[in-house]
C-alpha cells in the first residue's frame, strides 16, 4: 500500500480536530467531493485507534512521562515523590503530544556544548536555512540515564525567557519541542562569528581592524540589549565575553541564558513570564557541580556570597564593568594574564574584596573609562550604576567626545568637550576673541603713550613750541591707531557675526537630521515636537536681521572683495534655510511646500505632526475613541484568532471582520477617514478613506495560480 501523501495527512488533521457530528459531517462533505480521498482517510482514522501512530510519524517517547496530578514531575531520586524542583507537566505533556518530526531538521556539526546540552547545526529541510539547535544531553522520563527535573526545568526556563525577549541584541528561539529520542530541544538563529573574549584578543594586536574604541561600541550594545531584558524583568546572571557573539556584519548578541532570572512573580508586573523554575532551593543557586551559579571572574559580590534575594540588575551592571576591566586591563579581573587560576580561588577572591586596581594594571588607560569601570564594580549595588541604560550613556558620551558622568560634570567640562568635538568652531571663535584683545591692547597703549608725551611736553619748558608740535602729531598718530583699532573691532564684531552664522547654519542641519527621525508621528514624542518647534523658532528670529545685512551688502557702491562675496553667499543660504524652515515645518498647513528639497516624515509639517501626536494621545487615552473600541473588540479578536494576545496598536482603529473572510480589518487614522460599512457589512471605499489593514492568523497557505490543469490545486484560466 503506498504511503499517504501530503493532502492526505491534512485531512487527517483536520479530521482528528473533529469530534461527533463535526467530524461525521466533514467526512460526509469530503465523500460527496472525493469519494476515494474519503475511503482513504476512514482507513487512516480506524488505523489510528487501533494501531497508533501515521506511517513515518516519530515512535513514542521510549520513557514516557510521569505527571502527577499536582502538576509536578517525580523526581528519579526521591523514589517517585514529588521533587523539590516545580516542573510543569503540561509543558511536558503538549511537547510530547506534538513531538516535532524530526526529519525537518538535518543534524549537522556539533558547535558548541554545556553542563546541560549540545548545541549543533542543524539544517531546516522546510524553509531552507541554517539554524542551530540546543539539544538536552539527557532524555525526559524516569529510570537510570533520564535527566534531573531541575536540569530540564531550567533548560525549559531558558527556553521560555529568551523566547519572550524580542530584541535585536538577543538571538530569537524558534521552536520548543522533543525529539523522536525523547530528548528537549530548541532552534534558535545561527550566529556566525566569534565572541567577546577573541575581539579582546583582537584588540591587542590590532587584527581585523578592532581597536578599543570599536570592542567599546559592542560593549555599549550590549548594555542596550540588557537594558531591554531588565526592563522585562529578566536578569542574566553569567554576563560574560564569552556569552557575547559577534557576527561578521557588525551584529552583536548576549547569548545563554541558561541560569537567567524573571524578578517577581505577577504577571503584570513582569515583562516575561514563566510557568517553570529550574530548581532554586536554599541561599544559593547552584550549577550540576555544585558551584554557585555564574563565573567567578564576572561575578558580582552578593552572587559569590549566595545572597540570591539581593541578585538583581544590577549584579549585571558589575558584570558588564567586569568585562570592561578585561578589555582596559587585557585579562579578567582577580587573574593575571599567562597564569591559570582555578575558578575556586577566584570565587573566594570575589568574596574577599575588589579585583587590583585598575591604575596598576592598566595605568595607560584612559582615566574616564577606568572611573566608568570602577563605578559599574563597585562592591556595594548603591555605589553602581542605576541600570544597564546608564552605563550605556556613559560609554556612548566617552565614544562621542561628550561628558561622563562617573569622571566629572559642571560647565568646565562641558565646555572642554564642546571644544573637543567641535575644534574649527572654537578655533574660529578663538581667533576673534585673540583679535579683540589685541585691538584693546593697541589701543589702550597709544592712548597711554599720547598721555605721557603730553605731560613731558608741559614739563619742558625750553622748547614749548617744538614740543606742542610734537605733540600734535602724536596725538594725531594716536587718532590714527585709534580709528585703525576702532576698524579692526568693527572687523573682529563682523567675523563674530559670521561665525553665529555659520553655527546657525549647522543647527539648521542638525534640527533637519532630527525631524527625519521623529517620524513616523507617535504620542510619546509630543515633548520632542514642542522642543524642536521651540528651537526651530529660536532660529527663524533673526531672520529679518540676517536679511537687513544681506541688503545692506547688495547696497554698496563699492566692489565687494572675494571674501565679502563669499560670506554673502552664505548669508543667502542661511536665510534660504531659515525661509524654507518658516513656511515648511513651522506652518500650521497638513504638508511641506514643493519648494523645500529635502522632505521628511511624509511630507508632515512638524506642527502638524505635533497636533497629531496630541490627537493619538487624546483618543487612545482612558475614555478616548480608539481605547474604548479597542476594549470592545478585545474578546471577540480572542476568539476569531485563538492563542494570540494582541496588544494595542496605537494609530488604528478595529473595524470588525470582513464578511466574506471573517478577517479583521484595522483602519489607519493617520492616513484617512474611517469609513463605515454598508448594508452588506463592507466597508465603504472614498478618495478620503483610510489605508485599511487585515490582521492574518499564522498558518500556511497554498499561493499563484496556474492555468494548465482544470483538476489542480489554485486553477485559473486567466493566470
Amino acid at each position: 500500500m503506498s504511503e499517504p501523501s501530503l493532502e492526505l495527512y491534512v485531512l487527517f488533521e483536520r479530521a482528528c480536530s473533529l469530534e461527533g457530528d463535526a467530524r461525521a459531517d466533514f467526512l460526509a462533505e469530503l465523500r460527496a467531493r472525493a469519494p476515494e480521498r474519503a475511503g482513504e482517510l476512514a482507513r487512516l482514522l480506524r488505523e489510528d485507534e487501533h494501531t497508533g501512530p501515521l506511517p513515518d510519524e516519530p515512535s513514542a517517547l521510549p520513557h514516557p512521562i510521569a505527571l502527577p496530578k499536582d502538576g509536578r514531575t517525580a523526581n528519579p531520586g526521591d523514589g517517585g515523590k514529588a521533587g523539590s524542583a516545580p516542573l510543569t507537566g503540561d509543558i511536558l505533556a503538549r511537547l510530547a503530544e506534538r513531538r516535532a518530526n524530526a526529519a525537518r531538521y538535518a543534524r549537522e556539526e556539533e558547535v558548541g556544548h554545556g553542563g546541560q546540552g549540545t548545541v549543533h547545526r542543524v539544517r531546516d529541510e522546510d524553509l531552507h536555512r541554517d539554524l542551530a539547535m540546543k539539544v538536552l544531553r539527557k532524555k525526559i522520563g524516569q529510570g537510570p540515564g533520564s535527566a534531573d527535573p531541575n536540569t530540564a526545568g531550567r533548560f525549559l526556563e531558558e527556553a521560555q525567557i529568551t523566547g519572550q525577549l524580542d530584541h535585536p541584541g538577543i538571538v530569537p528561539i524558534h521552536e520548543l519541542g522533543l525529539d523522536d529520542e525523547g530528548r528537549l530541544f530548541f532552534t534558535m538563529k545561527l550566529v556566525r562569528g566569534e565572541d567577546l573574549r577573541t575581539v579582546f584578543g583582537k584588540v591587542k594586536t590590532g587584527e581585523d581592524g578592532w581597536n578599543r574604541a570599536r570592542a567599546l561600541g559592542v560593549l555599549s550594545r550590549v548594555c542596550e540589549a540588557m537594558a531591554y531584558a531588565h526592563a522585562k524583568c529578566v536578569i542574566h546572571r553569567d554576563l560574560k565575553p564569552a556569552n557575547v557573539m559577534v557576527g561578521h556584519f557588525g551584529e552583536v548578541y548576549v547569548m545563554d541564558w541558561g541560569v537567567a532570572r524573571v524578578m517577581g512573580e505577577d504577571p503584570d508586573e513582569a515583562g516575561v513570564v514563566s510557568d517553570v523554575r529550574g530548581g532554586e532551593s536554599g541561599g544559593e543557586l547552584k550549577t550540576m557541580d555544585g558551584h554557585v551559579v555564574g563565573t567567578p571572574a564576572y561575578m558580582s559580590p552578593e552572587q559569590a556570597l549566595g545572597h540570591q534575594e539581593s541578585v538583581g540588575p544590577h549584579s549585571d551592571v558589575y558584570s558588564a564593568g567586569a568585562m570592561l576591566y578585561e578589555l582596559l586591563a587585557g585579562g579578567m579581573p582577580y587573574t593575571q594574564p599567562g597564569r591559570s587560576v582555578h575558578n575556586h580561588a577566584v570565587w573566594y577572591q570575589v568574596r574577599k574584596g575588589p579585583p587590583e586596581s585598575l591604575a596598576k594594571v592598566a595605568p595607560n588607560a584612559p582615566e574616564e573609562l577606568v572611573a566608568i569601570c570602577e563605578r559599574a564594580m563597585a562592591r556595594e549595588p548603591e555605589g553602581r550604576y542605576r541600570d544597564m541604560s546608564e552605563l550605556a550613556a556613559d560609554l556612548s558620551a566617552y565614544l562621542e567626545h561628550r561628558v561622563v558622568s562617573a569622571y566629572e560634570a559642571g560647565a568646565v567640562a562641558q565646555l572642554r568637550k564642546w571644544v573637543e568635538r567641535n575644534k574649527p568652531l572654537a578655533a574660529a571663535i578663538a581667533s576673534v576673541f585673540l583679535a579683540l584683545v589685541v585691538g584693546f591692547i593697541t589701543t589702550l597703549t597709544m592712548k597711554l603713550e599720547s598721555d605721557r608725551n603730553a605731560q613731558l611736553a608741559a614739563e619742558r619748558g625750553d622748547d614749548l613750541a617744538r614740543t606742542n608740535e610734537d605733540l600734535d602729531r602724536k596725538r594725531e598718530e594716536a587718532v590714527a591707531n585709534y580709528e585703525l583699532a576702532e576698524e579692526r573691532r568693527l572687523f573682529a564684531e563682523r567675523k563674530t557675526d559670521e561665525v553665529l552664522r555659520l553655527s546657525a547654519l549647522q543647527h539648521i542641519e542638525t534640527l533637519l537630521a532630527e525631524a527625519d527621525q521623529l517620524w513616523p508621528v507617535r504620542s510619546r514624542d509630543r515633548g520632542l515636537y514642542r522642543k524642536w518647534i521651540e528651537d526651530a523658532r529660536a532660529l527663524t528670529a533673526h531672520l529679518r536681521s540676517h536679511i537687513a545685512t544681506r541688503d545692506a551688502l547688495q547696497e554698496r557702491d563699492t566692489a565687494l572683495s572675494g571674501e565679502e562675496r563669499w560670506w554673502l553667499d552664505q548669508l543667502n543660504n542661511l536665510i534660504a534655510e531659515l525661509e524654507q524652515l518658516e513656511e515648511g515645518h513651522l506652518s500650521e498647513k497638513q504638508t511641506l511646500p514643493r519648494s523645500i528639497a529635502r522632505v521628511s516624515g511624509g511630507g508632515w509639517t512638524m506642527s502638524f505632526r505635533l497636533r497629531h501626536a496630541e490627537l493619538l494621545a487624546r483618543l487612545h487615552a482612558e475614555g478616548g475613541t480608539c481605547a474604548k473600541r479597542w476594549m470592545e473588540c478585545m474578546e471577540d479578536l480572542r476568539a476569531a484568532y485563538p492563542g494570540l494576545e494582541l496588544a494595542v496598536q496605537e494609530g488604528l482603529l478595529p473595524m470588525g471582520p470582513d464578511p466574506d473572510s471573517g478577517l479583521w480589518e484595522f483602519a489607519d487614522i493617520q492616513s484617512g477617514y474611517a469609513e463605515l460599512r454598508d448594508e452588506e457589512g463592507f466597508l465603504r471605499s472614498s478618495d478620503r478613506a483610510a489605508i485599511v489593514f487585515v490582521l492574518l492568523p499564522g498558518g500556511t497557505f497554498r499561493y499563484g495560480a496556474q492555468a494548465q490543469n482544470k483538476l489542480g490545486p489554485n486553477y485559473d484560466r486567466f493566470a
